[in-house]
């Protein structure tokens, strides 16, 4: 990570669904800019979560990213 350099980060398209009485699907978009080590990367991807209620907190138990055109 030393040697990536964010130059814009935008999230968009923010869709959420409950699951039963503690869970939750959220979905939304990324896209991102970055120099790595001095080469220019862009990447577009559709980001997938499922988050668990705790009694205390959230907790993130699944993460997909699929990369877009």
């Amino acid at each position: 990570m030393d040697e990536v350099n964010l130059t814009s980060v935008s999230l968009s398209d923010f869709h959420h669904r409950l699951i039963g009485s503690s869970g939750m699907l959220v979905r939304y978009t990324v896209d991102y800019a970055a120099n790595f080590r001095g080469e220019a990367v862009h990447n577009k991807s559709m980001i997938g979560e499922m988050w668990q209620k705790t009694p205390t907190h959230w907790k993130l138990v699944y993460f997909q990213e699929t990369k877009t055109k």
